[in-house]
């Protein structure tokens, strides 16, 4: 709610009930005016490339490889750092990784992108997380170079997004810290 500028409201009475809220600002364009733009940009360019998405949700990773799939991807999935490393390693072709940067096992997304860099210096990194400022404080401020995008995302805002990176093409404004 907060990241969309919203909030949330809870007022609850012994024996009537409870009564949940919810406050989303209004969008400065009609819903139709949105829906066509968005289809447009999704339906504008072709792509092609191997995206590693490594998600430990099990919820989002279907939702997300879905996005990718319409977008023209191809999708390999890794649930941990420790597993997108393997595959790295593997050398599969792999064009850009999209991870989450809080996973389980206690290497995170910061972690696997810098070591993936380090194993494949041509690999494309775009970070992601529903809480991005509470994720990145765990690490040092010159740890952090990678592009991010900000949970929940729509299909839209990621092929853009991705396209610019895998176009060599990356906007500092959008980018936590240098441009990967």
């Amino acid at each position: 709610m907060r990241q969309s500028g919203g909030f949330v409201t809870l007022a609850s009475t012994v024996g009537i009930g409870t009564r949940l809220s919810i406050y989303l600002p209004p969008s400065p364009k009609s819903l139709s005016e949105q829906v066509a733009v968005n289809e447009l940009l999704v339906a504008s360019a072709v792509r092609t490339g191997t995206i590693l998405l490594v998600e430990d949700d099990s919820q989002v990773l279907a939702l997300v490889i879905e996005m990718l799939n319409d977008l023209g991807y191809r999708v390999i999935t890794a649930s941990d750092a420790y597993g997108a490393l393997e595959i790295v390693r593997r050398g599969e072709p792999i064009d850009l990784i999209l991870t989450d940067i809080v996973m389980p096992g206690g290497k995170t997304g910061v972690h696997l992108a810098a070591e993936a860099r380090a194993l494949r210096p041509d690999i494309k990194v775009l970070l992601t997380s529903g809480y991005p400022g509470e994720a990145l404080a765990r690490h040092e401020p010159m740890d952090i170079e990678w592009p991010m995008i900000a949970k929940p995302f729509r299909q839209p805002e990621l092929a853009t997004r991705l396209q610019s990176l895998l176009e060599g093409r990356v906007d500092a404004s959008t980018s936590k810290g240098r441009s990967a």
